[in-house]
């Protein structure tokens, strides 16, 4: 939970930047870096997860996005370019995501220092997205502009999934979705305008991992 009394007064955060993953078997936290979301912040969410981290693998893995933190707009939050839609399958938007570097975050000598992702050679959301999905939607930026990572996924617990899409203007990005997530819904914005965003900005969920 973060309180006024977690977070530092300098630091700010946006729910929008947090997108766990549980991706192939492996379970992510990934956090996102930009407008809003600063690396003090970044830092005591770490801080205060850090019993479910594990640099091991077995665990959570804590994964840090850093970009851009001045005219995003338009890719302001995490959500905005890449969602997970099943247990193996992510949609991205490469014109956003080459720019964002990824990196794991861990203790080191008492201090929280982001490091290299093994496995990567330049070390971009992008290169990390087509190593670890086994299957991946390579969004355009006018999809991404279109809001087709705006999705809700629902884990059912038996490690099928349920996306709600909210838009029906990218077909292709819907039809990718079809095709690897168990079910879809398709939803009229119309329904969650009222609430000022599509079905990842209105609502989420929320698990209980014991």
């Amino acid at each position: 939970e973060y309180t006024q009394a977690t977070i530092p007064s300098q630091s700010s955060m946006e729910g929008g930047d947090i997108l766990p993953m549980e991706l192939n078997g492996q379970v992510y936290a990934f956090i996102g870096t930009a407008e809003r979301t600063s690396r003090e912040a970044v830092n005591e969410w770490f801080r205060i997860h850090e019993h479910s981290f594990s640099q091991s693998g077995d665990g959570i893995i804590p994964i840090m996005v850093q970009g851009p933190t001045t005219n995003t707009q338009d890719q302001m939050h995490l959500d905005t370019y890449a969602q997970q839609v099943s247990p193996d399958s992510l949609i991205y938007c490469p014109t956003v995501t080459d720019l964002r570097g990824v990196s794991v975050l861990m203790r080191k000598n008492g201090q929280i220092v982001s490091t290299k992702i093994p496995n990567l050679v330049n070390g971009t959301f992008t290169e990390w997205a087509e190593k670890n999905a086994t299957y991946g939607y390579a969004m355009t930026h006018q999809e991404q502009l279109d809001y087709a990572p705006n999705v809700l996924v629902h884990g059912n617990g038996d490690n099928t999934t349920t996306v709600f899409i909210t838009r029906d203007g990218t077909p292709n990005v819907t039809k990718f979705i079809q095709e690897k997530a168990a079910n879809t819904v398709l939803l009229h914005m119309n329904e969650l305008t009222k609430f000022y965003g599509g079905a990842h900005c209105a609502t989420s969920e929320t698990r209980n991992r014991r």
